[in-house]
């Protein structure tokens, strides 16, 4: 039996083990996207910018004291959120293998109890393997002999920290981690506020493609790259996008130092956009009410889908024949992605098998795009061809074209505020994203044997204590109506956008209340990998 008690191992478990269950418990207060502090503070600069507006054009100021007690009220609704929680409160879900004490040791040591644990090893030679592990240490837990699929499909348990050590590469073509990490999120395994520990073998050649897999990714990021890129000839979208053949040569020379953040990039924007955006269009009524009849819609995006620029010579046409995501591919990083693995990609390959999946009865390739064009609405007053209306009900686009911030042409803010964050907040509403935290994230590299192994401990806060206050469709317009809603919700999305920056610069563009530079709002940590070195001789 192959033994995964090496010393670089074992290292490697106590420190994401332990970082994780701090994180959940006496460090879960900085955990949350939002601190009480935070919030007090972005929300009492926010009036500050209004109060200044409203002394230059003569008018009454809000009082500190009204300020103080719209501040507290906040407060009181994000607490009801935030709830503290003890070691032996915790539950936790982990691969099992054949030795699942290396990995339940630890979560014991750091308070977690034997009942709040299952373990998962769909092997029958490795389950009975764990079977006698376990009997012989006298632990007994909740051993599941199945898919870790099928368990996050099928039982109805949530956990607070899940530990997933894939030890493949993030893309397999049999039983692909992405799979399984979008049914942990599709049907919300994880709570509230939780962790998930991942860890990833290096890129291997069972599954090629990853310079293509990687290149059609970044291709379409302004700042969401490796330095290597930025340092290239390929520092430029337009350069990478109009030769994504090129990019990927480049990508394959320095792969290593891509895949090191293509992991948490992509497992962050599956849960905060990707599964979010699946979820809102497989909701029939949803779908039916607010979007287009999904047969229209199918005909659309295969419309939007089979332009060929190189059939359009007049520079006229160009501006309004051709998609605006073509033209602009950094505006809509996700659409650009399955563009280019679609156009670089053969039909088999894994990441196209997981967005052409239907999720219920949509392909999350046709969410993706809809709500991608839901965000650039305010392109559709342009004259570019945007298609952003058209993938709409008129309930839905009357509300878009009808709502503004109150502040939009008032330049109160660093960013001027657009309609995608009011999008944004709605796909919230009905998708429920699983948003990481950087300050709280992990991430680790190291060899184990000869195989590198990509570690990352990400922290998601749903941050319901924002998105549980917008009312259905129908109400929104009213409800934002009132300023304090307005405010309230910029502040919390100001803070989110801080902490998941790193992650992706994309999720809530435009809603910073001030600029990244100002030292009172912080932004999260970077998210640098740490090389953990085996001083342990070799065998």
């Amino acid at each position: 039996m192959t033994s995964y008690r090496q010393p670089i191992k074992n290292n490697v478990r106590e420190k994401i083990i332990s970082h994780a269950v701090k994180s959940m418990t006496t460090q879960r207060s900085n955990s949350f996207l939002i601190s009480y502090a935070y919030f007090t503070n972005i929300y009492e600069h926010f009036f500050h910018l209004i109060n200044i507006f409203l002394i230059q054009n003569g008018e009454q100021t809000v009082s500190p004291d009204q300020i103080k007690n719209l501040t507290n009220s906040w407060i009181d609704k994000i607490k009801t959120h935030q709830v503290l929680k003890k070691p032996e409160e915790i539950k936790v879900l982990y691969l099992s293998g054949p030795e699942p004490t290396n990995d339940l040791n630890v979560f014991l040591n750091n308070g977690i109890l034997p009942h709040n644990i299952w373990a998962v090893e769909s092997e029958s030679k490795e389950f009975k393997e764990a079977i006698h592990d376990l009997q012989q240490s006298g632990q007994y837990i909740k051993l599941h002999k199945g898919s870790l699929k099928e368990v996050f499909r099928l039982v109805n348990q949530t956990f607070d920290i899940v530990y997933f050590d894939a030890c493949t590469p993030i893309l397999s073509k049999d039983k692909n981690p992405l799979d399984i990490l979008k049914e942990l999120f599709l049907n919300k395994r994880l709570n509230e506020l939780s962790v998930l520990i991942t860890n990833f073998s290096q890129p291997s050649e069972q599954n090629n493609d990853w310079d293509k897999v990687m290149a059609a990714w970044f291709a379409g990021r302004y700042e969401d790259c490796p330095s290597e890129t930025f340092e290239s000839r390929f520092a430029d979208v337009e350069e990478r996008y109009a030769n994504p053949d090129k990019y990927a040569e480049f990508v394959g020379s320095t792969l290593n130092e891509h895949y090191s953040m293509f992991i948490p990039a992509l497992i962050a924007s599956l849960g905060a956009e990707i599964v979010p955006s699946a979820q809102l269009l497989s909701m029939g009524s949803v779908q039916s009410r607010y979007f287009w009849d999904k047969s229209k819609l199918g005909k659309l995006i295969s419309e939007i889908n089979d332009i060929d620029i190189s059939a359009i010579n007049d520079e006229h046409d160009l501006l309004s024949e051709v998609p605006h995501h073509m033209l602009t591919p950094g505006a809509y990083p996700l659409m650009t992605w399955i563009y280019l693995t679609t156009k670089l990609l053969p039909n088999n390959h894994p990441i196209l098998n997981f967005y052409n999946d239907l999720n219920g009865s949509i392909k999350i390739s046709y969410a993706i795009i809809i709500t991608e064009l839901l965000k650039r609405i305010e392109e559709s007053y342009s004259g570019f061809k945007t298609k952003s209306r058209d993938v709409c009900g008129e309930t839905l686009r009357d509300l878009l074209l009808k709502f503004d911030w109150f502040d939009r042409n008032l330049r109160l803010t660093c960013d001027t505020p657009m309609k995608n964050l009011l999008v944004e907040l709605i796909m919230g509403l009905y998708g429920f994203p699983y948003i990481a935290n950087s300050d709280s994230h992990l991430s680790l590299t190291y060899k184990a044997k000869e195989t590198q192994m990509y570690t990352d401990v990400f922290v998601f806060d749903q941050a319901r204590y924002m998105y549980d206050l917008i009312p259905s469709i129908e109400f929104i317009y009213e409800f934002l109506d009132d300023l304090n809603n307005q405010i309230f919700l910029r502040c919390c999305i100001d803070g989110i956008k801080r902490k998941h920056i790193h992650f992706n610069k994309n999720l809530f563009l435009w809603g910073f209340i001030e600029s990244i530079g100002d030292k009172r709002f912080p932004l999260g940590k970077s998210l640098n990998r740490e090389l953990l070195i085996n001083l342990e001789p070799s065998q």
